[in-house]
């Protein structure tokens, strides 16, 4: 069944990757999250899904310790960070890998460069070692051979494969994908949802969280989906449950309508 916004989530359990417990956060006189809370559980495509300046990016954000909430609770792989310092999300960010919408690759170094820049920055690795890390990376996404190759020289897929073998370096337990498909061609779209997949099935316990506008990508891919609707957890459930709800403000949203509760164009 569709579950409505929960009130409070429990934090005893050792399943959830991820925990916001009644989370608050404002810019000025403008209040975004207003007491969100929710979990994602482990080893699942998570999915969060919602209108324009409802809040998914301001969740991600908390998620990856760039904002704090002004209250509220946020618990990463059993870790509460809500207040912690910075040394404590140092830590949580290493288990953490974000795709970023246009990959956020250095044009100026080559392919296994990028790929090798965390893993210079936080692992004591010989350049042995780094090469096969490296190699073993673009294999993973499907780029054997790509290391010496020029990032200005890459396709928009081959820029989103780079993306992600640099994300998955550090061997993270939460991959994060931000609007992946975002402005993509249906061809690139297909692409970058079939790598989620891929990933998924290939690296053992990964936990992914993936904001996404595109309702087809969620349908075919999310474990579950969690709807924000004015800075709150509106409803979360399998894309069964959401095709399946009679709640008019979820119909409106999945199916695209101009007309419903929401009251103007959905994007």
């Amino acid at each position: 069944m569709l579950k409505p916004s929960a009130q409070g989530v429990s934090k005893d359990s050792s399943l959830p990757i991820v925990v916001f417990n009644n989370v608050r956060k404002s810019f000025g006189n403008q209040q975004v999250l207003r007491g969100l809370s929710f979990e994602l559980k482990r080893g699942e495509i998570s999915f969060i899904i919602g209108r324009s300046g409802e809040g998914k990016s301001v969740t991600i954000k908390h998620i990856i310790g760039v904002l704090h909430p002004d209250s509220g609770d946020i618990s990463v792989d059993g870790v509460q960070l809500s207040h912690a310092p910075e040394t404590e999300w140092i830590k949580a960010r290493r288990q953490m890998g974000l795709l970023f919408q246009d990959g956020a690759l250095f044009d100026s170094m080559s392919v296994g460069e990028n790929i090798a820049f965390p893993l210079i920055e936080f692992e004591k690795l010989s350049p042995a070692e780094l090469t096969t890390r490296v190699e073993s990376l673009l294999d993973l996404v499907g780029l054997p051979g790509y290391g010496n190759a020029r990032v200005p020289d890459l396709s928009i897929g081959e820029r989103k494969r780079v993306g992600l073998a640099r994300a998955l370096a550090l061997n993270p337990s939460l991959l994060l994908y931000d609007e992946p498909t975002t402005g993509m061609d249906p061809l690139i779209s297909e692409l970058i949802d079939t790598l989620i997949l891929e990933m998924q099935k290939k690296i053992r316990g990964l936990s992914s969280v993936v904001i996404s506008h595109d309702i087809q990508s969620v349908m075919q891919l999310a474990d579950r989906i969690f709807f924000l609707h004015e800075g709150r957890m509106y409803a979360s459930g399998t894309p069964a449950e959401f095709r399946a709800s009679a709640d008019p403000v979820v119909q409106q949203f999945i199916t695209g309508s101009m007309e419903g509760p929401l009251g103007q164009p959905i994007s």
